[in-house]
């Protein structure tokens, strides 16, 4: 049955339908129901995610400390409040014993988040780059620092010409 048709796609549905960690499991091949079951998953299957979530004013951000599934829309419904951040002031409210707890059940954590904590010395890891440099734009900062270079030679063989020549 598997092999009949490789071009219809496998779908799976997880649906939350309570807090208690039971899931609605939905296996549908070709729109047809072939497995519905009310199965318990363990919470650390379904990816958990502790990050940012904006909240404050418009030109005022301030952002709370949130764990929610990696999936989930940030500003949607949340497992947990862990904490508040405010980035004018760098006031920052953290729940230390859940996050620890969270982490150590498999929760991730975004990068932001990772190097907050670490500033805060909650967890003892490396801080990690936020944003990368595309390519574009690396090429063309080295581009611009070669230039600066042979300028920079150009110059210093020039003088050392000059140099020379009034030394003849």
């Amino acid at each position: 049955m598997w092999g009949l048709a490789p071009s219809i796609p496998l779908t799976r549905s997880f649906k939350l339908t309570n807090h208690n960690k039971l899931y609605n499991i939905k296996l549908l091949i070709n729109n047809r129901l072939l497995l519905n079951t009310k199965e318990i998953v363990p919470i650390n299957i379904i990816m958990l995610t502790i990050r940012l979530s904006r909240i404050g004013k418009k030109k005022k951000p301030m952002y709370r400390l949130i764990i929610s599934e990696k999936a989930r829309d940030p500003y949607g419904k949340v497992l947990e409040i862990l904490g508040s951040y405010n980035p004018f002031t760098k006031d920052i409210i953290l729940k230390k014993e859940r996050i620890l707890y969270w982490i150590k059940n498999g929760a991730g954590l975004s990068a932001t988040v990772n190097n907050l904590l670490v500033e805060n010395k909650v967890i003892s890891n490396k801080k990690v780059t936020v944003s990368k440099i595309n390519k574009k734009k690396k090429e063309k900062k080295n581009n611009k620092e070669n230039k600066k270079t042979e300028e920079k030679d150009k110059e210093k063989t020039e003088i050392k010409s000059k140099i020379e020549k009034k030394e003849e």
